[in-house]
Protein backbone atom coordinates (compact mmCIF):
# COMPACT_ATOMS: atom_id res chain seq x y z
CA UNK A 1 0.00 0.00 0.00
CA UNK A 2 1.35 3.33 -1.18
CA UNK A 3 1.47 6.40 1.14
CA UNK A 4 -2.51 7.14 2.30
CA UNK A 5 -3.97 9.74 0.03
CA UNK A 6 -3.72 12.64 3.02
CA UNK A 7 0.29 12.39 3.17
CA UNK A 8 0.50 12.18 -0.88
CA UNK A 9 -1.63 15.14 -1.81
CA UNK A 10 0.23 16.95 0.78
CA UNK A 11 3.36 15.71 -0.41
CA UNK A 12 2.69 17.16 -3.96
CA UNK A 13 1.02 20.24 -2.80
CA UNK A 14 -2.18 19.42 -4.07
CA UNK A 15 -4.70 19.63 -0.27
CA UNK A 16 -3.90 19.49 3.12
CA UNK A 17 -6.02 17.66 5.61
CA UNK A 18 -7.86 19.45 8.63
CA UNK A 19 -6.50 18.10 11.58
CA UNK A 20 -10.54 17.14 12.19
CA UNK A 21 -10.75 15.63 9.19
CA UNK A 22 -7.91 13.16 9.31
CA UNK A 23 -9.09 12.39 12.85
CA UNK A 24 -12.80 11.95 11.97
CA UNK A 25 -11.23 9.48 9.04
CA UNK A 26 -8.92 7.35 11.37
CA UNK A 27 -12.01 6.61 13.92
CA UNK A 28 -14.42 5.63 11.23
CA UNK A 29 -12.34 3.35 9.31
CA UNK A 30 -11.03 1.83 12.47
CA UNK A 31 -14.21 1.17 12.81
CA UNK A 32 -15.01 -0.24 10.04
CA UNK A 33 -12.55 -2.42 10.22
CA UNK A 34 -13.37 -3.57 13.79
CA UNK A 35 -16.60 -4.38 12.43
CA UNK A 36 -15.28 -6.49 8.75
CA UNK A 37 -12.33 -8.34 10.15
CA UNK A 38 -13.37 -11.25 7.69
CA UNK A 39 -13.52 -8.37 5.16
CA UNK A 40 -10.77 -8.70 1.85
CA UNK A 41 -10.41 -4.74 2.11
CA UNK A 42 -8.14 -3.54 4.87
CA UNK A 43 -8.15 -0.45 6.53
CA UNK A 44 -5.70 1.14 4.52
CA UNK A 45 -7.56 0.95 1.42
CA UNK A 46 -10.98 1.70 3.23
CA UNK A 47 -9.88 5.49 4.64
CA UNK A 48 -8.00 5.98 1.06
CA UNK A 49 -11.08 6.12 -0.49
CA UNK A 50 -12.00 8.48 1.49
CA UNK A 51 -9.57 10.78 1.54
CA UNK A 52 -10.25 10.57 -2.43
CA UNK A 53 -13.57 11.29 -2.06
CA UNK A 54 -13.41 14.00 0.50
CA UNK A 55 -10.56 15.87 -1.32
CA UNK A 56 -13.03 15.48 -4.53
CA UNK A 57 -16.06 17.22 -2.67
CA UNK A 58 -13.68 19.98 -1.62
CA UNK A 59 -12.22 20.57 -5.00
CA UNK A 60 -15.97 21.29 -5.95
CA UNK A 61 -15.67 24.32 -3.92
CA UNK A 62 -13.51 25.95 -6.43
CA UNK A 63 -15.87 25.69 -8.86
CA UNK A 64 -18.18 28.42 -6.86
CA UNK A 65 -17.82 31.70 -8.21
CA UNK A 66 -19.84 34.22 -10.29
CA UNK A 67 -20.27 33.27 -14.07
CA UNK A 68 -20.57 34.78 -17.45
CA UNK A 69 -23.30 34.32 -19.86
CA UNK A 70 -23.24 34.01 -23.74
CA UNK A 71 -24.88 37.38 -23.95
CA UNK A 72 -22.08 38.73 -21.40
CA UNK A 73 -24.49 39.31 -18.58
CA UNK A 74 -22.69 38.08 -15.14
CA UNK A 75 -24.46 35.28 -12.80
CA UNK A 76 -23.99 34.42 -9.33
CA UNK A 77 -22.22 37.73 -8.30
CA UNK A 78 -23.36 37.31 -4.92
CA UNK A 79 -21.04 34.44 -4.34
CA UNK A 80 -17.72 34.95 -2.99
CA UNK A 81 -14.31 34.48 -5.26
CA UNK A 82 -13.19 30.88 -4.09
CA UNK A 83 -9.64 30.15 -3.24
CA UNK A 84 -7.68 29.39 -5.99
CA UNK A 85 -4.41 28.86 -3.96
CA UNK A 86 -3.08 25.35 -3.70
CA UNK A 87 -2.62 23.28 -1.39
CA UNK A 88 -6.82 23.52 -1.17
CA UNK A 89 -7.65 21.88 2.78
CA UNK A 90 -9.79 19.35 3.36
CA UNK A 91 -11.90 19.57 6.04
CA UNK A 92 -14.48 17.99 8.29
CA UNK A 93 -17.61 18.70 6.23
CA UNK A 94 -15.77 17.19 3.20
CA UNK A 95 -15.26 14.57 4.94
CA UNK A 96 -18.97 13.92 5.89
CA UNK A 97 -19.78 14.37 2.72
CA UNK A 98 -17.52 11.40 1.15
CA UNK A 99 -18.63 9.28 4.40
CA UNK A 100 -22.71 9.80 3.42
CA UNK A 101 -22.61 10.24 -0.16
CA UNK A 102 -19.34 8.35 -1.37
CA UNK A 103 -20.14 6.74 -4.88
CA UNK A 104 -18.82 3.31 -4.27
CA UNK A 105 -15.40 1.49 -2.15
CA UNK A 106 -15.10 -1.34 0.23
CA UNK A 107 -18.44 -0.26 2.22
CA UNK A 108 -20.86 -2.84 3.75
CA UNK A 109 -23.53 -1.63 1.80
CA UNK A 110 -21.26 -1.65 -1.02
CA UNK A 111 -19.28 -4.63 -2.12
CA UNK A 112 -15.67 -4.00 -3.74
CA UNK A 113 -15.81 -4.38 -7.18
CA UNK A 114 -13.52 -5.93 -9.85
CA UNK A 115 -11.86 -4.48 -12.35
CA UNK A 116 -13.83 -5.37 -15.14
CA UNK A 117 -17.11 -4.29 -13.19
CA UNK A 118 -15.72 -0.66 -12.44
CA UNK A 119 -18.52 1.78 -13.96
CA UNK A 120 -17.91 5.80 -14.89
CA UNK A 121 -19.94 6.00 -11.58
CA UNK A 122 -17.63 4.08 -9.34
CA UNK A 123 -14.90 6.74 -9.89
CA UNK A 124 -16.23 10.44 -10.61
CA UNK A 125 -18.50 11.93 -7.89
CA UNK A 126 -20.65 13.90 -9.58
CA UNK A 127 -23.12 12.90 -12.84
CA UNK A 128 -21.78 15.81 -14.59
CA UNK A 129 -18.14 14.50 -15.15
CA UNK A 130 -19.71 11.08 -15.62
CA UNK A 131 -21.41 12.47 -18.85
CA UNK A 132 -18.57 14.75 -19.54
CA UNK A 133 -16.33 11.49 -20.23
CA UNK A 134 -19.07 10.07 -21.88
CA UNK A 135 -19.48 12.94 -24.50
CA UNK A 136 -15.96 13.53 -24.89
CA UNK A 137 -15.30 9.88 -26.10
CA UNK A 138 -12.39 9.12 -24.44
CA UNK A 139 -13.08 5.22 -23.90
CA UNK A 140 -16.23 3.21 -23.59
CA UNK A 141 -14.47 1.80 -20.40
CA UNK A 142 -13.54 4.01 -17.07
CA UNK A 143 -10.52 1.60 -16.59
CA UNK A 144 -9.04 3.16 -19.44
CA UNK A 145 -8.39 6.14 -17.36
CA UNK A 146 -5.51 4.31 -15.42
CA UNK A 147 -3.77 4.50 -18.70
CA UNK A 148 -1.66 7.89 -18.33
CA UNK A 149 -2.20 8.84 -22.11
CA UNK A 150 -5.67 8.28 -21.84
CA UNK A 151 -6.26 10.16 -18.66
CA UNK A 152 -4.10 13.10 -20.27
CA UNK A 153 -6.30 13.18 -23.54
CA UNK A 154 -9.73 13.92 -20.92
CA UNK A 155 -8.07 16.52 -19.33
CA UNK A 156 -6.72 18.10 -22.30
CA UNK A 157 -10.26 17.82 -24.27
CA UNK A 158 -11.86 19.07 -21.17
CA UNK A 159 -9.41 21.85 -20.76
CA UNK A 160 -10.41 22.61 -24.54
CA UNK A 161 -14.22 22.66 -23.48
CA UNK A 162 -13.55 24.94 -20.67
CA UNK A 163 -11.64 27.20 -22.52
CA UNK A 164 -14.25 27.60 -25.48
CA UNK A 165 -16.97 28.05 -22.72
CA UNK A 166 -15.15 31.22 -21.84
CA UNK A 167 -14.25 29.80 -18.02
CA UNK A 168 -10.55 28.66 -18.85
CA UNK A 169 -8.75 31.11 -16.69
CA UNK A 170 -10.80 30.04 -13.53
CA UNK A 171 -10.55 26.31 -14.08
CA UNK A 172 -8.06 25.50 -16.38
CA UNK A 173 -4.97 28.04 -15.93
CA UNK A 174 -5.82 28.19 -12.53
CA UNK A 175 -4.55 24.17 -11.62
CA UNK A 176 -8.00 23.25 -10.81
CA UNK A 177 -8.77 21.00 -13.47
CA UNK A 178 -5.32 19.35 -13.19
CA UNK A 179 -6.00 18.77 -9.85
CA UNK A 180 -9.41 17.39 -10.50
CA UNK A 181 -7.12 14.81 -12.74
CA UNK A 182 -4.92 13.57 -9.69
CA UNK A 183 -7.69 12.81 -7.98
CA UNK A 184 -9.52 10.99 -10.66
CA UNK A 185 -7.01 9.12 -11.56
CA UNK A 186 -5.55 8.50 -7.57
CA UNK A 187 -9.74 6.73 -7.46
CA UNK A 188 -9.47 4.42 -10.28
CA UNK A 189 -6.25 2.81 -9.84
CA UNK A 190 -7.04 2.25 -6.12
CA UNK A 191 -10.51 0.68 -7.13
CA UNK A 192 -8.05 -1.73 -9.60
CA UNK A 193 -5.15 -2.33 -6.74
CA UNK A 194 -2.85 -0.34 -8.44
CA UNK A 195 -0.44 2.18 -6.94
CA UNK A 196 -2.22 5.58 -6.89
CA UNK A 197 1.23 7.84 -6.17
CA UNK A 198 1.94 7.12 -10.59
CA UNK A 199 -0.36 10.04 -10.91
CA UNK A 200 3.02 12.11 -10.39
CA UNK A 201 4.00 10.63 -13.99
CA UNK A 202 0.50 12.34 -15.36
CA UNK A 203 2.30 15.54 -17.85
CA UNK A 204 -0.38 17.45 -15.94
CA UNK A 205 0.81 16.66 -12.58
CA UNK A 206 2.65 19.62 -10.48
CA UNK A 207 0.25 21.92 -12.52
CA UNK A 208 -1.59 23.30 -9.20
CA UNK A 209 -0.31 26.89 -8.55
CA UNK A 210 -2.37 29.71 -10.08
CA UNK A 211 -1.26 31.04 -13.80
CA UNK A 212 0.41 27.79 -14.67
CA UNK A 213 -1.86 26.25 -17.88
CA UNK A 214 -1.74 23.44 -18.83
CA UNK A 215 0.67 22.20 -21.88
Amino acid sequence: MPPLPSQWLSEIGLAEFAPSATADIELYAQGWAQAHAEASTDEDSFRAFIELGATEFALAELYRSSLPTRSGQMILTDLPQPPQAFPITVSHRAVADAIYKTDCGPFAEHRLKTSDELKPWDVFTFAGDMSKFELLGVSDDVNALADHKIMELMIDSLAEQYTRAGLGGRIVESGVLAAQGIVWFSKVTLLRGDDYTEARDLRFAERFSPGQALA
